[in-house]
């Protein structure tokens, strides 16, 4: 389920106002199973609906897709119960690819099943999801199109890593088997080949990979869901690591038989550098969801044995990059997978989206992450001055591309001994949802210095001109010698390139960049390597704000963030938290602060203990500080 808007019995352009929905008893979890009529292909889609109990046996199937963008597809009709009923140009398509030649099929379809336009069902229908996507037969997660490209690459896959032999990997199996006498067909080999790598790419680009609803529907069956793209249906295993590797492999493998051909070979010059510049995997981050352990949510599924309890905060944070277009659904669509934080606060489309935020904040607050949440989930934008909500409750609701994500935090944590305390106390959000309690030690005030460029070559100059003379951070910061380094770590904090690279190395790079070198990645080598690490990095700190931190006793450090840090803003080191966070006092009243944001602040990390700013910190008392 994409999100929904708020339409009775259909969508804009067709009238339906002729179907009437039966009320549904809560008390018996009863749920609409709609029927496909069989019919020939080309023919209209005719469905009957039919209302069960979930507390029964029952047999079916639920389709897991996107509603997708109507608004500029148009809508479509079928006929349901004998009326005709609209319904989404992505699910008309589904729904005619599902039907049967000869055998009716029963489905789960959100769009039809649940009366849209009666908020009351709807909320309890969405609590009911996680049994529906559970209980079914077996989950269809209809993709999209298919295009030949995309084909291509599911054949390819079931030819070479799945060894099928069927009609599907016959196309494959000839090659191979004419491969070996005939150079022309070896070449034609290649060419599908490099279809099949950018299949994979269309495959992994698709929209059902990036929508809130379609996660957990992805999830929740207890057997692996069954793909549809267009008529075609597959396995997921289709782009798990493996699979994945070994096409990547057969493009090397093009690139090495062409490359000592190519000088005499108009054919094998042609796909050489088809293959040598093609890059199968995109630029977005959803590569990283199939290609490494932690990020691969969704075709590596976890199979529970039993209806799962995840923590929301971290489902949510899974999903930052997922997108809906009810803000409440970046919350009410994980609940399937999230029951606690269903039974604490039941899904209700009734409520203002400010509402459903506080609550979703003290329930990972107060219940899962505590102030290690603002390591998660950015500050809202103009959060100090946005009077809607407190200061403090994050920013759930927007869309966090891989770069978003990335500049919010620094992969650098504050040593232990500073956010551990002696006596347990306890950060909570307080029952009125418009106040924090943070428990915290204070390490000093902000002097505000100056805010890095929008445009990375500027930043990388600025960063430059500051390692070049750190005095432009201030006299009076602590080991003054290590200074320069020390900065250039901070900026360089939100991926890996500090421990990839030695900081000499770091610092020719960016002295090149500098300078004006155009080399930059096509350069080759150690610096070429470097060069795109070090662009991504400068991209991070892009319109930061650069600031010293004043200590009681005169030994300053100096610190880094996304958000305006002003001068006399606090900079404190909370209890569990995992970054440090910067508080505004606020005139009235006198003793309320507002959450700033969070910082990179030199001297409390763990790699830099001891220090004066960290000793400083250590022998100052936890003190509760009141967050509006």
């Amino acid at each position: 389920m994409d999100s929904q808007p708020q339409l009775k019995g259909g969508v804009d352009g067709i009238t339906t106002t002729s179907f009437q929905y039966k009320l549904l008893r809560e008390e018996e979890q009863e749920v609409r199973i709609v029927t496909i009529m069989p019919e020939s292909t080309g023919q209209k889609v005719r469905c009957s609906l039919a209302t069960v109990s979930l507390k029964k046996r029952q047999h079916f199937d639920a389709l897991s897709y996107v509603w997708g963008g109507d608004e500029t597809k148009g809508n479509h009709e079928i006929t349901l119960d004998g009326h005709p009923f609209a319904v989404t140009a992505n699910l008309a398509t589904a729904l005619h690819h599902l039907r049967q030649r000869e055998k009716p099929r029963s489905m789960w379809v959100d769009y039809i099943c649940i009366n849209q336009g009666d908020l009351d069902e709807k909320n309890v229908q969405v609590a009911l999801m996680g049994q529906i996507y559970r209980k079914a037969n077996r989950v269809v997660a209809y993709l999209g199109d298919l295009t030949p490209q995309l084909e291509r690459s599911i054949t390819w896959t079931e030819r070479y890593t799945q060894r099928k032999v069927n009609s599907r990997t016959l196309f494959w199996w000839k090659l191979d088997f004419k491969a070996w006498w005939s150079r022309n067909t070896e070449y034609n080999k290649n060419s599908a080949t490099l279809d099949a790598c950018l299949g994979k790419k269309h495959l992994i680009h698709l929209p059902y990979w990036t929508r809130m609803w379609t996660y957990q529907e992805y999830h929740l069956p207890r057997h692996d869901p069954i793909c549809m793209c267009g008529n075609l249906v597959f396995k997921s295993t289709v782009i798990t690591d493996k699979a994945s590797n070994q096409l990547d492999d057969a493009q090397v493998a093009i690139i090495r038989k062409t490359r000592l051909r190519k000088e005499h070979d108009q054919r094998a010059r042609s796909q050489y550098e088809q293959a040598n510049n093609f890059n199968p995997k995109p630029d977005s981050a959803l590569y990283g969801m199939f290609t490494n352990h932690a990020g691969r949510n969704y075709l590596v599924r976890n199979r529970f044995s039993k209806i799962p309890n995840e923590p929301l905060g971290d489902l949510m944070a899974r999903t930052a990059s997922h997108s809906c277009r009810d803000p409440r659904d970046k919350i009410f669509a994980l609940y399937g997978m999230a029951p606690a934080a269903q039974q604490a606060y039941p899904a209700d489309y009734k409520k203002p989206v400010q509402q459903v935020l506080r609550e979703t904040t003290e329930f990972i607050f107060n219940r899962e992450m505590g102030p290690a949440i603002f390591r998660f989930f950015p500050v809202r934008p103009n959060n100090i001055h946005d009077e809607s909500l407190p200061s403090w409750v994050p920013d759930f609701t927007r869309e966090a591309c891989r770069m978003t994500r990335q500049s919010q935090y620094s992969l650098l944590r504050p040593d232990e001994s500073l956010t551990t305390p002696i006596d347990p106390h306890q950060s909570r959000v307080l029952d009125d949802l418009a106040t924090l309690h943070l428990w915290a030690r204070p390490v000093g005030r902000c002097k505000f210095l100056f805010q890095f460029s929008s445009d990375e070559r500027e930043v990388a100059s600025q960063i430059w001109e500051c390692f070049q003379s750190p005095d432009a951070l201030g006299n009076s910061i602590w080991m003054s010698s290590g200074l320069s380094e020390r900065f250039l770590r901070a900026c360089l904090s939100h991926r890996w390139i500090c421990y990839q690279f030695g900081m000499d190395e770091i610092a020719e790079t960016l002295q090149q960049m500098v300078q004006g070198w155009t080399g930059g990645v096509g350069g080759g080598g150690l610096i070429g390597e470097c060069w795109a690490m070090l662009e991504e990095e400068l991209r991070c700190n892009s319109s930061k704000t650069v600031f010293r931190v004043l200590t009681s006793d005169g030994t300053d450090g100096f610190g880094i963030s996304g958000v305006g840090v002003q001068d006399e803003d606090l900079v404190v080191v909370a209890s569990g938290a995992r970054e440090p966070l910067v508080l505004r006092g606020k005139a009235e009243p006198a003793s309320r602060y507002q959450l700033v944001g969070q910082a990179v602040v030199d001297g409390v990390y763990e790699e830099q203990i001891p220090n004066p700013v960290s000793d400083q910190t250590q022998r100052r008392p936890f003190e509760e500080f009141v967050l509006e």
